[in-house]
Order: structure tokens, then C-alpha cells, then sequence
């Protein structure tokens, strides 16, 4: 069940932090210290991302509903001379999709290049600690 699972998963992590203590109290400290940094970081960008997909996903659901109004409404496109004004708003509503995947994309890469950064530091660190 849950609750024994649980215990079991407490226990590793008391075991594997006193082995860890045993072998370095320098070393384990500084993991200690790292990993909420990295943990946070990981937290912020998740939920960001989360905030972006959202708006991504309601963007292709204008982008989807305006074409389907679009090709639905053909003639009446054609009657009333709209034909400019649609494509101005589907062209309007495109344009929003594609910021809010280039906001996901530059949001993914610059994460991926913090999270590359501290985890050098910290490495670095670790190196220089257990060497010391």
C-alpha cells in the first residue's frame, strides 16, 4: 500500500543520507545546499511551462475555431466582400500562436541553460570540496 511504501522511501533516504554523511559531512552539506536551489528552479520553470502550454493550447483553438468559421461561412465570406477582414483576423490569431510558442521555446531554452549552469557550478563545488 501507500503508507508502507512511504516508510520504505523515508528509510532509503535516511540510509543514504548517513552513508553519505559517513563518507563526507563537506560533501553532503554542499549537496544539501544545491539541490533545493535546483529543485526550485526545476518548480518555477514547470510551472511556467504549465502557463504557457495552456495559452498555446487556446491559441490553436482560435486558430481552429476561425478557420472552421471561415469554411463554414464561405459564401457568406464571398457575399459580403468580408474576404480581407477574415483573413486579417485569421492572420491576427496565427500571429498570437506563434508568440506563444516562441515564449515556450525560449522559456525551454533558457531553463535547460540555467539548469545547465548551476549544476556545473554545483559540480564544481563538489569537486573542489571533496578534494579539499
Amino acid at each position: 500500500g501507500a503508507v508502507p511504501g512511504t516508510i520504505l522511501g523515508i528509510g532509503y533516504i535516511v540510509a543514504f543520507i548517513g552513508v553519505m554523511l559517513y563518507n563526507s559531512v563537506r560533501l553532503t552539506l554542499a549537496v544539501m545546499l544545491i539541490a533545493p536551489i535546483i529543485a526550485l528552479l526545476a518548480r518555477v520553470v514547470a510551472r511556467q511551462f504549465r502557463s504557457l502550454s495552456r495559452r498555446i493550447q487556446g491559441s490553436v483553438g482560435d486558430v481552429a475555431h476561425r478557420a472552421s468559421e471561415v469554411i463554414a461561412g464561405h459564401q457568406v465570406v464571398k457575399l459580403f466582400g468580408s474576404r480581407q477582414i477574415e483573413a486579417d483576423r485569421f492572420l491576427g490569431v496565427n500571429r498570437q500562436n506563434r508568440r506563444q510558442h516562441l515564449k515556450l521555446i525560449l522559456t525551454k531554452s533558457g531553463a535547460a541553460a540555467l539548469v545547465h549552469f548551476i549544476v556545473g557550478i554545483a559540480l564544481a563545488a563538489i569537486i573542489f570540496i571533496a578534494t579539499a
